[in-house]
């Protein structure tokens, strides 16, 4: 049984497959067996983090995409994004009926500390540089995952 308590731990959707074969008592290298070699499992165990009472997540970063671009990472509280929406560039704010604005990359990046401003109404990229540099190597240990297993498309009209 898990129980309900608050928690700041990272949790992907990814973690669920994971998750769930690890509690159906097929962790590790079963989940390998459950996908194509070709396929890339990005989900991580976290029956521990469920389970525990005190349980801490096993998830240290997430990823946030817009389609199929990268556009930000997570570690612990803070969020770097190379990548943002400018939701009323198109039109005015409270007429889009549906997000109608641009992607467009940031100059530089924008970091957020979500604990102090979970609004991400102002980037602290250049008052605190070095929270940059972890957030920018797993962006980039990220981006070689991807090269190596590219996302594949198919549209099926079945």
């Amino acid at each position: 049984m898990i129980s309900p308590r608050r928690s700041d731990g990272l949790f992907d959707f990814a973690d669920i497959f994971n998750t769930s074969l690890s509690l159906a008592d097929q962790p590790g290298a079963n989940v390998a067996k459950a996908v194509s070699p070709q396929t890339y499992i990005d989900g991580i165990d976290q029956s521990s983090f469920l389970l525990a009472d005190k349980g801490v997540s096993n998830r240290r970063s997430i990823f946030y995409f817009w389609n199929d671009e990268l556009s930000a990472v997570r570690v612990d509280e803070f969020k770097f994004m190379q990548k943002v929406q400018v939701a009323d560039s198109v039109t005015r704010r409270g007429y889009n009926g549906g997000f109608s604005g641009t992607l467009q990359p940031t100059w530089t990046g924008l970091v957020f500390n979500l604990y102090a401003d979970p609004k991400e109404e102002e980037s602290i990229a250049i008052r605190h540089i070095p929270v940059s540099v972890p957030l920018v190597a797993e962006l980039r240990r990220y981006q070689a995952v991807l090269k190596q297993y590219p996302p594949r498309h198919e549209i099926s009209l079945k």
